[in-house]
């Protein structure tokens, strides 16, 4: 392969752009050439294949170059191109990420290539990842990324973190979501709701994956509707006691710090919670047993009990009786997580499916010469890429507080979590009976996206979130 060139070109939203501009550039050079789109199929990177009609030397794929940087100077798409001396093929990478997200997602697919996918079978094995993986993580400055420099984090914004979350469940659910519910599903809220004793106190420690995190708000009989929590704060001298249930919390049994969600005054409805920080070892705080769970097995899901937990006033996170709303804008965020998660292991589906129609052959020829096959496989892209596309353009509106941005956000978790449900199912489809046996990566992935239909807020809330517009 010879040498890969980064240049910035406009707005490519689709391949019929990509087309017309490829047309564009061969005219450019003088020479009237054209050149044809498809779809990579099965690549590591998405994009698009363009293959020139007659042979490019290496000093005419430099004027194709240059004249894409010249022409479409100014737009914000990131394309990689690889010429093969010699060849017809151009490869172009094609991302909606601007140039340093791009180069973050390198850094995490590369820590996630290294680290994460050599330690998947262990933690499956284990019921959660390494705590050396946890600090790994941090290193690479995958968990501060919402935590401003002053308090140990980067300072980057929700674009970023939708990226760790694609990149990290491409291996695995499980490892992904047990850091990404500390660092900002949880973490989130001392960064943003917590005093400056708090953030002091806790926040360059759980950036750094050296503490961990853990939001108690689910109870057995309270799951999307939080407002339907009974666990209960009563105030007393210099605090307050909490008592109740909380049920599937992640990280619990790991947890150094608990986020919970408790009625102030239960009178007041969704109006009367508060959300408290709750070290471990309080007197009163237990977790049970590890749950046993169809996916996310490398992730560590307990039963969190506070019987008579005292909390000290200083501990309120945020205002009292205002944690109800403060749960709700983190959900906004935590939707952005779990639907890139989605893309992720869709993506790593359809790749494994690619290269397993590839190899396997039936009836005399290999599964990708059926054109049932390749249509499977074309859908399959559709889903991802449109997946993508509104996944992270929810993280933009929630980054730039967007008004929109609620109900773009609903529509990225909905539209994420069942397309990624079609596309991993499809692939375990196409690969027949070996998609169904545990040794193969696949049948993990499968395991894993069932939850995202339902965490983070049920399909059903997402779609009553955009319907209420509608009355």
């Amino acid at each position: 392969m010879g040498k890969a060139a980064a240049i910035t070109v406009g707005d490519l939203s689709d391949s019929y752009a990509l087309l017309i501009r490829a047309r564009l550039c061969c005219t450019a050079t003088g020479r009237r050439r054209s050149a044809d789109v498809v779809y990579r199929v099965g690549r590591c990177r998405t994009g698009c294949r363009v293959s020139l009609r007659d042979r490019l030397d290496a000093m005419k794929c430099a004027v194709l170059q240059r004249y894409w940087a010249i022409f479409l100077h100014g737009g914000k798409y990131p394309v990689n191109v690889l010429y093969r001396p010699g060849g017809k093929v151009l490869d172009v990478t094609m991302t909606t990420l601007a140039p340093e997200h791009h180069d973050f997602q390198l850094m995490c697919r590369q820590f996630t290539d290294k680290k994460v996918r050599p330690a998947v079978a262990q933690a499956e094995a284990d019921g959660h990842q390494s705590e050396e993986l946890w600090r790994e993580m941090g290193a690479a400055g995958m968990l501060g990324l919402m935590t401003p420099e002053e308090f140990g984090g980067s300072g980057r914004d929700e674009v970023a973190v939708a990226i760790v979350a694609e990149e990290l469940a491409r291996a695995a659910g499980g490892i992904a979501i047990g850091p990404m519910v500390s660092a900002y599903m949880a973490g989130t809220h001392i960064v943003d709701y917590g005093t400056d004793a708090h953030r002091q106190e806790f926040s360059a420690d759980v950036a750094s994956g050296e503490k961990i995190v853990s939001i108690a708000v689910t109870e057995p009989g309270a799951g999307s509707d939080v407002a339907g929590i009974t666990t209960r704060a009563v105030e007393v001298d210099g605090g307050y006691r909490i008592t109740g249930r909380k049920m599937f919390i992640t990280n619990a049994g790991l947890a150094d710090i608990f986020v919970v969600g408790a009625k102030t005054d239960p009178e007041a409805g969704h109006r009367g919670i508060t959300t408290f920080l709750v070290r471990d070892g309080a007197e009163g705080l237990s977790v049970g047993r590890p749950l046993p769970k169809m996916g996310w097995r490398s992730s560590d899901t307990r039963e969190v009990v506070l019987d008579d937990v005292f909390v000290p006033s200083e501990d309120v996170v945020g205002g009292l009786n205002r944690g109800f709303y403060q749960i709700m804008g983190k959900f906004q965020l935590e939707r952005v997580v779990l639907a890139a998660m989605g893309v992720g292991h869709a993506t790593e589906a359809f790749q494994l499916a690619v290269r397993h129609v590839r190899e396997r052959s039936a009836f005399g020829a290999p599964l990708l010469e059926k054109q049932s096959v390749r249509h499977r496989l074309a859908t399959m892209e559709i889903e991802i890429d449109t997946a993508r596309m509104i996944t992270y353009l929810a993280a933009e509106q929630l980054r730039d507080a967007h008004p929109d941005a609620p109900r773009t956000v609903a529509k990225a978790k909905y539209h994420a979590a069942v397309a990624a449900a079609r596309v991993v199912d499809d692939a375990v489809q196409l690969h027949g009976g070996s998609g169904f046996v545990e040794e193969g990566d696949i049948a993990r992935h499968h395991r894993d996206i069932r939850i995202l239909r339902i965490g983070g807020g049920v399909d059903e809330v997402q779609l009553d979130i955009l319907s209420k517009a509608y009355a």
